[in-house]
């Protein structure tokens, strides 16, 4: 128990933090979301006119107070750009990305554990190296080329879908998740690559290890070695390295939904950027601090799953 709150101490601690830095950090950028509501051409008076309405005009600290006091009763503000609360308007904004998101990851795990796991008994030069060079072209190409590319490929030339005609799950679920997969797959392969040569380098420093000496001399083939002997101590390192790809998934499809045309979060994030959307970009940001937290604490427990070892404090 006393780990779990200790953990819930460090989530609320860093979005506090976090949420009092994307302040700081427009507060130093110039413009605001007045200026940028009525445009160049607005004389001074109507901008501090508007500047008073929405009350950008207090200081800084006043401003995050009433925020923070907001955001503890679950209300996160209201749009500047939209003119609708921040909560109401990333509902179903945020329920796109993280439908495009699990998509990704169930794409990664059924390309990269399979292929990880099974390249790993390759242990001669010459097939070593051809996995290798395979493995560093597929981590080299930039999801977003790969998105023109599929775009270009399966959308224009094959017709198995049309780019940027996006159907909600909720709508249509087999045109959706027809859709969906195209840009999953943009996300999915570099890191599947990625999770393949991981997967490979920490079995290949296990099999350098006494017990699989050991587990060899005691006549088991090397099919049961890598198996059984090799792959949960492998995987341990593994998790770690999954979790920060989970975390760069839920918030690292911007460009990904960009080019294909997704109503998500990140198509919501640089439109109020641009607008300086001031209460929709902090809960963003927000929406991925929880991400990132809530992944490295499931992380954690199950490393002691895993490996009894590590010893987490109750």
């Amino acid at each position: 128990m006393k780990y779990i709150g200790k953990k819930v101490l460090i989530l609320f601690a860093t979005l506090l933090v976090m949420s009092f830095l994307v302040f700081l950090a427009f507060e130093a950028v110039k413009g605001d979301a007045a200026l940028s509501a009525l445009g160049d051409n607005a004389t001074p008076e109507q901008i501090e006119a508007l500047r008073e309405e929405m009350g950008l005009n207090q200081p800084m600290t006043v401003r995050y107070g009433k925020w923070l006091a907001g955001a503890a009763r679950g209300d996160l503000g209201m749009s500047t750009n939209y003119s609708v609360s921040v909560s109401e308007l990333m509902k179903d904004k945020i329920a796109v990305t993280v439908h495009l998101a699990v998509l990704s990851l169930i794409l990664i795990l059924f390309i990269g554990l399979p292929l990880g796991i099974g390249t790993s008994g390759i242990w001669s030069a010459g097939g070593d190296i051809a996995v290798g060079v395979f493995n560093q072209i597929g981590m080299a190409v930039p999801p977003f080329f790969l998105g023109i590319l599929i775009t270009w490929i399966f959308g224009l030339l094959l017709s198995w879908f049309r780019p940027g005609a996006y159907v909600d799950l909720s709508e249509d679920f087999g045109r959706g998740l027809g859709f969906l997969v195209f840009p999953a797959l943009a996300i999915a392969l570099p890191r599947a690559f990625t999770l393949i040569k991981f997967i490979r380098d920490s079995m290949a420093g296990q099999k350098r290890l006494n017990y699989v000496r050991t587990a060899r001399s005691k006549g088991n083939d090397e099919r049961r070695v890598l198996y059984v002997h090799m792959l949960r101590n492998a995987l341990i390192p593994v998790i770690t390295f999954f979790a920060m790809i989970v975390a760069e998934v839920f918030a690292g499809s911007i460009v990904i939904e960009q080019v294909f045309g997704i109503p998500g979060i990140g198509r919501l994030l640089v439109v109020s950027i641009a607008n300086r959307d001031f209460p929709v970009i902090l809960a963003i940001v927000l929406y991925i601090a929880v991400i990132v937290l809530t992944v490295n604490a499931v992380v954690d427990i199950l490393y002691h799953i895993l490996d009894p070892r590590v010893m987490l404090e109750d």
